[in-house]
């Protein structure tokens, strides 16, 4: 499959002086009047695709955008348009459309930005001194001291994230918490419907290690230590459980001893399988750890140079 000349076609569009290249190689700026930001991607398929982005007022006025983007061009489908917090982005594939050269290219970026442009109070308008900016790779336009106050913001509160010190207490007792669920969940599906496997393990992973992070609230090293021990122990006690209310089932009798008994045996017999399993549970842990707490609480501020 030939690579799409994505460096050329930034060269084509950096001819309008309302456009600048970015640090990360990727076009922005005002386009058809509201700000907007040009990179490539590709699918799953390997397939290029352009990334429109425009600026707009609000998620509501994205949805805005997206509709009027879908009613204006049949070739995008609701698959290729997304909505952000403050903008709409819209994927076009450039197989088809590179035939027309970089030409046929730029007029789809500069219909997509005229089409919201065309909807009413969607787009940002520009106040005195304003220019294109990039925050988080979303366009809008910002004057020299809005971007630097959302620098010194963005300064402070990474600072303000590198200096939190995790809960411990309270990441220990919400990851428990997510434990007894997991262990609680695990036990009937293993009882009742004769059934587990590392899908189990990996939702139960996932909920120990989002509810362990969003007690502790930051997921160090240690954290993830209370992450990797939680998750051992509801792997254990959903395991034992399922042998106890097999065992009760048989004799009648609820004895954690010979449930204690009959557990090891089964290990014993089948020790792969188990730390697959618990495999399985401590990536899910990792995952979820993701996810409890944002990590990255930098905001990316890039501006225009000034014409």
């Amino acid at each position: 499959m030939a690579r799409f000349d994505y460096e050329g076609f930034a060269e084509h569009l950096l001819a309008d002086p309302n456009l600048s290249m970015s640090r990360a190689g990727t076009v922005f700026g005002e386009i058809q009047g509201v700000p907007a930001h040009v990179g490539v991607g590709t699918d799953d398929s390997g397939n290029a695709f352009l990334a429109v982005i425009v600026g707009t007022r609000s998620e509501e006025a994205g949805e805005m955008v997206k509709k009027a983007w879908v009613a204006s061009d049949e070739q995008l489908r609701r698959s290729h348009v997304e909505v952000q917090p403050v903008g709409a982005l819209a994927r076009i594939p450039v197989g088809k459309a590179a035939k027309q050269g970089f030409d046929g290219l730029e007029s789809r970026v500069r219909e997509l930005a005229r089409v919201a442009a065309s909807v009413p109070n969607a787009t940002p308008s520009r106040s005195p001194g304003a220019r294109a900016a990039l925050v988080n790779d979303i366009p809008m336009f910002l004057t020299e001291a809005e971007a630097g106050d959302l620098r010194v913001e963005s300064s402070a509160a990474a600072h303000e994230y590198a200096e939190l010190r995790p809960k411990y207490l309270r990441g220990i007792l919400f990851g428990l918490i997510g434990a007894l669920v997991s262990a609680a969940v695990w036990a009937a599906i293993g009882f009742y419907l004769d059934w587990s496997g590392w899908i189990i393990a990996i939702g139960a992973g996932l909920l120990i290690g989002f509810f362990t992070v969003l007690g502790a609230g930051k997921p160090t090293r240690g954290v993830q230590v209370i992450i990797a021990v939680m998750t051992i122990v509801a792997v254990v006690l959903g395991d034992l459980s399922v042998v106890a209310l097999v065992v009760q089932e048989d004799t009648g009798v609820f004895d954690l001893a010979i449930s204690a008994d009959v557990y090891s045996a089964v290990l014993r017999e089948d020790l792969g399988f188990a730390f697959f399993t618990l495999g399985a549970a401590l990536v899910g842990a990792w995952f979820g750890s993701r996810t409890g707490k944002p990590v990255d609480v930098e905001t990316e501020v890039e501006l225009a140079p000034p014409r």
